[in-house]
C-alpha cells in the first residue's frame, strides 16, 4: 500500500479497504510492550518475494526485528536490483535484515546493553549460501551482498531455518490471502 502512495489506483483503493475490513474484524488485535529486563538476544525474521512487482520484476524484501518480545523494526521494501533466483532474492533479503540487525545491536551497545544476534530465513539454499565459504557458482553478486558470509562466519550472526508457514515475515513480502484471514 505504500508504494501505491505516489499514484493511487483501484487496486489501491481495494487493497485498503481489505486492510481495513481485517482490522474491524478482529478490533482486540493489539501489540503489548511488556517492561522486561532486556535480553541477550536480537532476533531477525526475513523473507522475499521473488519477481514481486509486476513492473521491474524486482523482489520484495521484508523483515521483522525484535528484542525479547518487543517488535524493534519491520520493513518491506523492493530490492536494489532484479534477482535471478529465489535463492539470490533470499539472500538479499538476508543481507539487509542482517544489517538492520547490525544497527540494533550497535544501538543497545552504545546502552551498554550486548545482545547476539539470531536470523531466521524460510530459505535452505540462501541459508547454505551464506555459511559456505567463497561464491560458489554465483559469481555475479556485488560485493556488498557478501557481509553478510562474513559475518556468519565471524559468529556475529548466527542463521536459523524456520518453515515458510511459520515464518511471520511472510506476510510483509505476500498479500494475505482470504482463507488465512480467517
Amino acid at each position: 500500500l505504500s508504494r501505491d502512495m505516489q499514484s493511487p489506483t483501484e487496486l489501491s483503493l481495494r487493497r485498503l479497504k481489505r486492510v481495513l475490513q481485517y482490522m474491524d474484524r478482529y478490533p482486540e488485535m493489539e501489540w503489548k510492550f511488556e517492561d522486561r529486563s532486556l535480553p541477550m538476544v536480537i532476533h531477525v525474521m526475513t523473507d522475499a518475494d521473488l519477481a514481486g512487482d509486476l513492473g521491474t520484476r524486482r523482489s520484495v524484501s521484508g523483515g521483522l526485528v525484535t528484542v525479547g518480545r518487543s517488535l524493534v523494526s519491520s520493513w518491506s521494501k523492493l530490492q536494489t536490483s532484479v534477482a535471478l533466483s529465489s535463492a539470490e532474492s533470499e539472500f538479499m533479503a538476508m543481507m539487509l535484515a542482517g544489517q538492520e540487525a547490525l544497527y540494533v545491536q550497535n544501538f543497545l551497545g552504545e546502552l551498554d546493553v550486548h545482545a547476539s544476534i539470531e536470523l531466521d530465513t524460510d530459505s535452505s539454499s540462501a541459508k547454505t549460501f551464506a555459511e559456505r565459504p567463497g561464491v560458489g557458482r554465483i559469481k555475479h553478486l556485488q560485493l556488498k551482498w557478501l557481509k553478510l558470509k562474513e559475518l556468519t562466519t565471524l559468529g556475529v550472526v548466527i542463521l536459523k531455518k524456520v518453515k515458510g508457514t511459520e515464518n511471520p515475515a511472510d506476510i510483509l513480502t505476500k498479500p494475505l490471502d482470504k482463507s488465512n484471514m480467517a
